[in-house]
């Protein structure tokens, strides 16, 4: 998979959640943002 840098301001409450299950946090966010992909997609990746 192709990673890119992108620039993305999430509030500190959302971040600061993620953060505090430790590390993986980044992992956490992108499984999150793919999953809502998915069902946004009725679960056919787009990738």
């Amino acid at each position: 998979m192709t990673r890119r840098m992108v620039g993305w301001n999430p509030t500190l409450r959302l971040l600061d959640r993620f953060k505090a299950q430790g590390k993986g946090y980044q992992t956490r966010i992108n499984a999150v943002l793919k999953a809502y992909v998915e069902a946004q997609n009725k679960g056919k990746s787009p990738w």
